[in-house]
């Protein structure tokens, strides 16, 4: 019979092993068999690695690293489905290994595999590889890899003490530089581009060299300048991977150079004993800083009234404003009077400027009386008959001679008459139908309007002899006098133009700026005039702006009125406007004209008599005029044949004096205050004293 016996036994393999089973055994005689057989058992040892490496351990915040992975057969046979993963940066990209192709991790190869991204903080990351050996069973491993992300950084701040200086004066700068990263910072430099040496004081606590997050270094410099100064300082320092840190920052030194001026001029250089100057100051700013505190006094004047010019209202002296200043005085003697302004500029520092201003006693130009008795006084309301006058339409003053100066229209002539006893003492021819007539004593001029002629003859006033025949336009009609620049304005009626002459020629021909340009007055302070509009009802003002005159609008009144001749006091600034309204009935308003701004208005609607019937060509409303000896206003009343007085201060009518018919032009000697009265179509002259 055939038997197979079967025996088992089990054990525990650590390497290869080759092991023999021997069965022996007796057969029936006796005699021992025996057989043997072996069996080998390979003992497998699967195994992976993993290195895991970064580009930089230390790297910016932001920049890109690289991660290398190389995975390698760490045991004794081949591994299948191999797979890296990383925790932190994918995707990985294989980049090579498998020499073979095969797709199994030999043992001889090392598979590479790469990843990059940005770090922004410290990172740590790990890769994985996974793998199955011969057997099916699973190996893996990982590996790390630490990055540092540094963030190096570097702060400045520079401040200047003082900030606001004088020329010349010592500025001190102020530097703090701190380290807001997290690293330290070697090799730190500071510079300024205007201020050396730039000293360190302090803030190197440790004294290593290197500016620690925790650290404040403080550095100081100290330098006079001149002229505003923007400098810069600038830092520099090295992180630790060597990169150069570079900031900066500014300080602005503002250097100041107030300054501050003053003119002073007045309404004469000569006067007679007695008369009135008015003295004007215009204060300026020629610096580059606004000025407070601002006081003007004169050593013989007094009280100084401000009269405007702080255009904002700050009660600073800015750069582009002119603060205007009057005073008026009385002379007896010779005088030189100074005037002195004080200011503060920002710093405190006190600022001032002088000028003054010379009046002397002038000789009076009076004519030969032998006889006192000859003296013809010539009261309202008739006055005296002027021989040679036909239809009185101009008069004129010139003080300094102590003449006065009449047009006769009808007839053609200009006369010269000596108010004492109203003698002709001189005549000449004129143009066509004269109006107005203007003195002006400095050039020694005369000027004539001839309305129909549509010209203005120039005379000596010495001779009468006529210098020049100045073509202005149709209808020139009155006239206005700056004497102090020796120029002269026409109302030109045809086209509401404004000629202006200086000497002996036109200099410009301007816009009016309205309808029927009517009356016209002169500021010999500011050197400005004033026309009014007869039918559009407006006043303007003219000044000249870099060497050309220009119009600013004043106030335009829409109630119907008609406007006729205007009269300015340059010692109050005030602006008398004559005016007929819708029902026949004239008034007079005062205004206070401002440069730049609003006109104020003083009072309106002061009743006055009849200057004529509006629509008539016969209407008055062109006798109006200051007294500057006593600031009192005097105003003919046309149609109503009387002169209405109002007081300077008050502006009421303090007074009403009875005229002849017709009365029309007048004229005021301001150094001895007589008031000369034209009666228009008697040709009779009125004269009342003071």
């Amino acid at each position: 019979t055939t038997e197979t016996w079967t025996y088992t036994c089990s054990t525990a393999l650590a390497v290869d092993t080759t092991n023999t089973a021997t069965v022996t055994g007796r057969d029936p005689l006796g005699n021992t068999h025996n057989a043997s057989d072996s069996a080998v058992v390979d003992v497998i040892n699967p195994a992976i690695a993993v290195r895991k490496d970064a580009s930089a351990p230390v790297v910016i915040s932001g920049a890109t690293v690289t991660y290398t992975i190389v995975v390698t057969n760490a045991g004794d046979v081949p591994l299948s489905n191999v797979v890296v993963q990383d925790s932190l940066c994918s995707p990985l990209a294989f980049v090579g290994g498998d020499a073979n192709g095969d797709l199994r991790l030999d043992l001889s190869e090392s598979w590479i595999y790469r990843c990059a991204r940005p770090i922004t903080e410290d990172t740590t990351n790990t890769a994985t590889a996974t793998a199955v050996d011969p057997l099916g069973g699973p190996v893996n491993a990982q590996d790390s890899a630490v990055v540092d992300a540094i963030h190096p950084a570097l702060a400045l701040h520079k401040s200047a003490s003082p900030t606001l200086l004088l020329a010349g004066q010592v500025v001190t700068y102020s530097y703090t530089l701190t380290n807001p990263g997290d690293v330290p910072i070697s090799n730190v430099t500071l510079t300024d581009d205007k201020c050396s040496p730039v000293t360190q004081v302090g803030g190197d606590a440790n004294g290593n060299n290197q500016l620690e997050p925790s650290e404040t270094w403080t550095y100081t410099c100290a330098v006079s300048v001149a002229v505003d100064t923007t400098n810069i300082a600038t830092a520099t320092g090295s992180d630790p991977l060597g990169n150069t840190l570079t900031v900066s920052d500014t300080a602005v030194v503002d250097v100041i150079a107030p300054a501050i001026a003053l003119d002073k001029t007045g309404s004469k250089a000569t006067v007679q004993p007695g008369e009135t100057v008015i003295y004007t100051f215009t204060v300026t700013n020629p610096g580059d800083v606004p000025l407070s505190n601002v006081t003007l006094t004169d050593d013989k004047c007094s009280p100084v009234t401000f009269v405007g010019g702080d255009v904002n209202s700050d009660n600073l002296l800015d750069l582009a404003e002119s603060w205007v200043y009057r005073c008026s005085a009385a002379i007896t003697v010779n005088t030189v009077n100074v005037a002195t302004v004080t200011a503060q500029d920002p710093l405190g520092n006190a600022l001032s400027a002088q000028d003054s201003f010379r009046v002397q006693i002038g000789r009076l130009y009076l004519p030969i009386v032998s006889n006192p008795s000859r003296a013809v006084p010539c009261p309202p309301p008739d006055g005296c008959p002027i021989p040679g006058v036909s239809h009185l339409k101009g008069l004129a003053v010139h003080e300094g001679r102590n003449l006065l100066y009449i047009t006769s229209r009808d007839n053609d002539r200009l006369l010269v008459v000596d108010p004492y006893d109203n003698r002709v003492v001189a005549q000449a021819a004129t143009g066509d139908e004269p109006w107005s007539v203007v003195v002006d004593e400095g050039d020694g001029l005369i000027y004539v309007s001839n309305y129909a002629s549509g010209d203005v003859w120039v005379y000596d006033v010495a001779t009468l002899a006529v210098l020049a025949k100045i073509p202005v336009g149709g209808h020139p009609a009155l006239m206005a006098v700056l004497p102090d620049i020796d120029v002269v304005f026409v109302v030109v009626r045809d086209g509401s133009r404004v000629a202006v002459i200086e000497g002996r020629g036109k200099i410009a021909d301007l816009e009016s700026g309205g309808s029927a340009p009517y009356g016209i007055a002169a500021d010999p302070v500011n050197n400005r005039f004033f026309v009014a509009h007869r039918d559009s009802g407006h006043v303007v003002s003219f000044s000249k702006v870099n060497g050309v005159w220009q119009r600013q609008a004043g106030p335009l009144l829409e109630d119907g009125r008609s406007i006729f001749d205007l009269a300015y006091n340059p010692a109050n600034n005030k602006l008398y406007m004559v005016y007929v309204d819708q029902n026949g009935s004239w008034f007079i308003d005062v205004w206070k004209p401002e440069s730049g701004s609003s006109w104020g208005q003083i009072r309106t609607g002061i009743p006055v008599g009849s200057g004529g019937d509006r629509g008539s060509p016969l209407v008055g409303g062109t006798g109006i005029e200051v007294n500057r000896r006593d600031g009192r206003l005097y105003n003919v009343n046309t149609g109503a044949a009387n002169l209405s007085v109002l007081d300077g201060e008050t502006n009421g009518v303090i007074d009403t004096i009875g005229l002849g018919a017709d009365p029309f032009a007048i004229a005021i000697n301001g150094a001895t205050g007589t008031v000369f009265v034209g009666l228009r179509e008697s040709g009779r002259l009125v004269k009342i004293e003071e």
